[in-house]
């Protein structure tokens, strides 16, 4: 029985998202949807109340919808999809994920 020399290990699950090149940029997403929700808000015209109102009530589920969503997606993208086509993947991935956001953002509660 023949060893390998140079045997790899597989890639520990918790490493992987240690170490993922989008991990920090992924933290500052309540930053950008944020930036996103009160901009639109204010140029529709809404009070700075409303737009804290909206704030408040749908920040954190669209936040922890991003990183549900872009998290694996990228982890995917990165580790499965072939080089040529990791644009078009994330281009289809970010059609869904910006017809989700449009839809929060106008959503009336």
């Amino acid at each position: 029985m023949t060893q390998r020399k140079n045997k790899e290990k597989p890639f520990p699950l918790s490493h992987a998202f240690l170490s993922f090149p989008h991990f920090p940029f992924s933290l500052l997403q309540k930053v950008f949807i944020g930036s996103f929700f009160a901009a639109l808000g204010f140029l529709e015209g809404k009070t700075p109340a409303q737009v804290e109102k909206k704030l408040r009530d749908d920040l954190p589920s669209t936040v922890r919808s991003n990183w549900v969503l872009w998290v694996p997606a990228n982890f995917f993208n990165f580790r499965m999809v072939p080089v040529p086509l990791q644009v078009a993947f994330s281009n289809f991935v970010a059609l869904f994920w910006n017809t989700y956001v449009s839809f929060v953002s106008n959503r009336v509660r």
